[in-house]
């Protein structure tokens, strides 16, 4: 076989059968990792005892009477709920947004008026909402005469994590973002895939993570 042979033998490198076997175990075991893990890691909570309580208005009832107490335990100034346009309902409504009707449920559940506040959102995008709620309350909070240095974030479920990331990317190192999720009721977090809610959930808001912590740029 000479420089002028149409055919050349290489030596080739592949996996044995055990190595095709110890690949399958180590994927089976990240999946697993993945299954048992991944709800409680985005249901973040970890608070910072913060100056204010921020609830997003688009949490169910349930979630709003646990703001409540929350609120009433913890040593708050306001409690804050953002809101933005009803997506359905909105002509049958006697409130503007999520925002008003989520207060209105508070103060049917006893709270004091005086010390509620709702922002809402008028000029509302689809995409990038989280963010874009973040960004009205930052600057309702620069409009305001309020000295605020850290504020705990209230949300449902698996939406805690990217809502603490895309709140703490719009205030920076100016205010501190707790986060508190609370538990969703519509499925058993500890077996979140045994139903079409939780893994749809769950696997939504992985994607959604994944795009707010790696590709998204403000």
């Amino acid at each position: 076989m000479g420089k002028f042979a149409v055919i050349d033998k290489r030596e080739r490198r592949g996996l044995t059968w055990f190595g095709r076997l110890m690949v399958l175990v180590v994927l089976f075991s990240l999946l697993l990792i993945y299954i048992f893990t991944i709800q409680q890691f985005l249901a973040q909570t970890e608070t910072v005892k913060g100056d204010v309580l921020v609830v997003e208005g688009f949490i169910p009832d349930y979630a709003m009477e646990e703001s409540k107490g929350i609120f009433e335990k913890g040593n708050y100034k306001l409690i804050i709920i953002t809101g933005k346009p009803f997506e359905k309902g909105s002509h049958l409504s006697i409130y503007k947004n999520s925002g008003e009707s989520s207060a209105a449920t508070l103060i049917k559940l006893g709270m004091d008026n005086k010390y509620i506040r709702v922002v809402s959102l008028e000029d509302y995008h689809k995409r990038d909402r989280t963010y874009a709620t973040a960004l009205g309350l930052k600057e309702w909070i620069e409009s305001s005469s309020m000295k605020i240095k850290s504020l705990d974030l209230v949300t449902i479920d698996c939406h805690a994590r990217r809502s603490r990331l895309l709140f703490q990317k719009v205030f920076g190192d100016d205010i501190e973002v707790g986060i508190i999720s609370i538990v969703n009721r519509d499925y058993d977090p500890d077996k979140w895939w045994a139903s079409s809610n939780g893994f749809r959930t769950v696997i939504q808001e992985t994607i959604a993570w994944i795009y707010a912590r790696f590709l998204f740029r403000p």
